[in-house]
């Protein structure tokens, strides 16, 4: 498997995981009510929410590895601003209602990263 092919899978893996932690942090007070030990519940609330940042922020710089061999891979940089207020509001977001629109804004990172990883893909000449 090619390096490009790689980063891709990891990057849209991290987005999906992270969609997923978002859901999970919302629901740690009914888990833990329930003794689900889901990911977010054994993290803790803190935690969690650091992890979904985390998991954007190495999904979107990991095509910094790619640059020098396809610039153009570089595009993906450009949803940094789209992933600054869901990571806001994951940090510093309390209720369980304020967290909601992180679920379609992290859907829509992960939609806006596949196509812009393919779209530097096609203009580096990178199949």
């Amino acid at each position: 498997m090619s390096l490009p092919a790689v980063i891709g899978a990891i990057g849209t893996g991290l987005i999906a995981c992270a969609l997923l932690m978002a859901n999970n942090v919302r629901d740690i007070p009914t888990d833990m009510a329930a003794g689900k030990r889901t990911l977010a519940v054994r993290l803790g609330d803190r935690h969690a929410r650091e992890s979904y940042v985390l998991m954007l922020a190495v999904a979107i710089l990991l095509v910094v590895v790619l640059a020098p061999a396809k610039p153009w891979m570089l595009i993906v940089l450009l949803l940094i601003p789209a992933c600054l207020m869901p990571a806001w509001l994951m940090v510093n977001g309390r209720k369980r209602k304020s967290l909601i629109p992180v679920l379609k804004q992290t859907g829509m990172i992960n939609l806006g990263y596949s196509v812009l990883f393919s779209l530097g893909l096609i203009l580096s000449h990178g199949f």
